[in-house]
């Protein structure tokens, strides 16, 4: 039973890191069939630790930290206009406490920690090969996923596409501090090389500007972390680099349009993406002061623009499209936490945040904790594309907490 509870969670884990497919009918998608294996896993939890007296909370701290931060995002209920979407928002929140409590009870060992690891190294290998297919026949990736993906999720990636972006909601790039580390242990090397050479490759031809950001950081953040060790190891940061500007020389060479050409704004369309950003920052901000205790509730940033804003007004339907998707979030974690929740919201929120740089300051000066290092350079990793992009996806704030845990597990393993 214990063996298949494990299972239980580890499969959960898969289910909600992969793209949102359809599920069994009782079930909209499999992210909701992950929902309803991490109740379940809670009620056997919460049994567990009165059955056998486990302290699952008094003595975590990351715990605590996440339930100060519940607390007062949820308190952001009261000027609430849209409950839907409260409750949409509210939801995910409220199961990554669920995650955080499960995941303290069945992460306990290396053992288990690789294991989550293989899990990470799985998804994203599976969603490596599906943005291969995206980018050389999307026709036949948007058929199949009619068939097999969940309809709003297929719905963004068919408006990308037909921007001529590679989109998956994945986050491939926090891997890379986890492949200099298992390379460096010289482990399973003939499985990482693949991951070393298609996570730049499809970082440079998603168009995505925060996605090389991404890459970048957790290559430079590598590097200094395990400098000593790297030196022996020098040919894979210049091999990717290699890869990622001869994608760029030859694509050049085709007067293809790259990635390179949106991070220097060389078109108007890029100009234009940052200064909507910066106008949607703007709202932001000034619905953060018009409720400045808790703000005008989780998810309900898109019901407090300004009508004029909530709508695009162009004749071509894929501007439509793009633009309603935009106007759901401020694309930055901390104005969009500012605006739903408050001063109290993002006074916690930074409480968290500097819990974390607390934590991560500590992993980096123990010698000895390797693998916590490169799971810190993850992290924040992971957290770069928050500032640009919205975070609220089950998936994003899986991965959020998930590292959390393991960065946490790694430190009580490393002091016993």
């Amino acid at each position: 039973m214990k063996k298949f509870l494990e299972g239980l969670f580890y499969l959960s884990i898969l289910l909600v890191i992969l793209p949102s497919f359809k599920a069994i009918s009782l079930f909209p998608s499999s992210h909701a069939l992950a929902g309803l294996m991490w109740a379940a896993l809670f009620i056997f939890v919460l049994y567990k630790s009165f059955k056998e007296k486990l302290d699952l909370i008094s003595h975590n701290s990351l715990f605590k930290y996440f339930f100060i931060f519940f607390v007062f995002q949820s308190l952001s209920v009261i000027n609430v206009v849209n409950f839907g979407s409260f409750l949409s928002t509210f939801e995910k929140i409220f199961f990554s406490g669920i995650l955080v409590f499960i995941s303290s009870y069945f992460i306990k060992d290396l053992k288990s920690i690789n294991k989550i690891i293989f899990v990470l190294f799985l998804a994203s290998a599976i969603n490596l090969l599906l943005q291969v297919l995206m980018f050389f026949n999307y026709q036949l990736f948007l058929y199949f996923g009619g068939i097999f993906l969940n309809k709003s999720y297929l719905d963004l990636i068919s408006v990308n596409i037909q921007r001529g972006r590679v989109y998956l909601e994945s986050y491939d790039e926090m891997l890379i501090p986890l492949i200099l580390y298992f390379w460096m242990q010289n482990k399973n090397r003939k499985f990482l090389i693949w991951f070393a050479f298609l996570i730049p490759i499809i970082s440079f031809i998603s168009l995505f500007r925060t996605k090389i950001i991404m890459l970048a950081f957790a290559l430079l953040g590598s590097m200094i972390l395990f400098l000593r060790e790297i030196k022996r190891y020098y040919l894979i940061p210049i091999g990717i680099s290699v890869i990622i500007f001869s994608l760029y020389w030859f694509l050049s060479s085709l007067q293809f349009y790259t990635v390179f050409d949106r991070l220097t704004l060389q078109y108007s369309s890029d100009q234009g993406t940052i200064a909507s950003r910066i106008e949607r920052w703007g709202f932001a901000l000034d619905m953060g002061i018009s409720s400045p205790a808790f703000g005008v509730g989780l998810g309900n940033y898109y019901d407090y623009l300004p009508s004029n804003k909530q709508q695009s007004i162009s004749t071509y339907q894929l501007a439509n499209q793009e633009y309603d998707i935009a106007a759901q979030d401020p694309h930055n974690v901390f104005f969009s936490t500012f605006a739903e929740t408050g001063t109290l919201g993002l006074g916690t929120f930074t409480l968290l945040l500097l819990y974390f740089i607390k934590v991560d300051f500590e992993v980096l000066k123990n010698k000895k904790n390797g693998l916590g290092k490169a799971f810190v350079i993850s992290f924040w990793t992971l957290f770069l594309y928050s500032l640009a992009n919205p975070s609220s996806s089950i998936t994003y704030q899986s991965l959020f907490w998930l590292t959390r845990v393991a960065i946490y597990k790694l430190n009580i393993i490393e002091a016993s």
